[in-house]
């Protein structure tokens, strides 16, 4: 009897433990970030106006939307945490995206981009710290790509199919296949 009470006191210990932890960090994250993401998914949407801004995830899944976005200054700065997160941001092909970070047993990658000949507006730089967590930037020609995998010129864009005696598909670009 006392074995069991001792088990639920100490099980009772722990959990008490882990939520004062998950408090402090959220508290002291507060103090660095602009945006605290704690247990939950969001998703954030970016206006035309944006400059700086930082963000940090713990155990969340956290999408940054910044294709509505074409700043005044030809730099602009994201600083992310994240620990045991998805963090899903999504940039115009109008953005040069420059990573820099550190990340411990996670993973951080870059969605090629489509449309090499857009001209770039402007620079994000992204200066992030990710444990156990997952970092994707995905330009913009990439995510129609993925939704239009039925493209069959392989630009990315919206055509169906592609006619067999034309050298040009519905959005006017040259790399049909036919």
């Amino acid at each position: 009897m006392k074995l069991k009470s001792l088990k639920k006191a100490l099980l009772l210990g722990a959990a008490v433990g882990a939520g004062t932890y998950a408090y402090k960090k959220y508290e002291e994250l507060k103090v660095f970030y602009n945006e605290v993401v704690l247990g939950n998914c969001k998703t954030l949407y970016y206006s035309s106006e944006f400059e700086d801004d930082s963000v940090a995830a713990v155990g969340s899944s956290v999408k940054l939307n910044f294709l509505g976005v074409h700043p005044e200054s030809p730099s602009v700065y994201l600083n992310v945490f994240a620990l045991g997160s998805a963090v899903n941001i999504l940039v115009p092909d109008e953005c040069r995206v420059i990573l820099d970070g550190n990340n411990t047993a996670s993973n951080v990658t870059v969605d090629e981009i489509l449309c090499e000949e857009v001209e770039k507006e402007f620079t994000l730089y992204i200066d992030y710290k990710a444990t156990m967590s997952s970092i994707r930037i995905a330009y913009e020609s990439a995510i129609k790509n993925e939704l239009n995998e039925g493209c069959s010129c392989g630009c990315g864009c919206d055509c169906e199919a592609v006619e067999i005696d034309e050298d040009k598909c519905e959005c006017g670009c040259e790399s049909a296949e036919v």
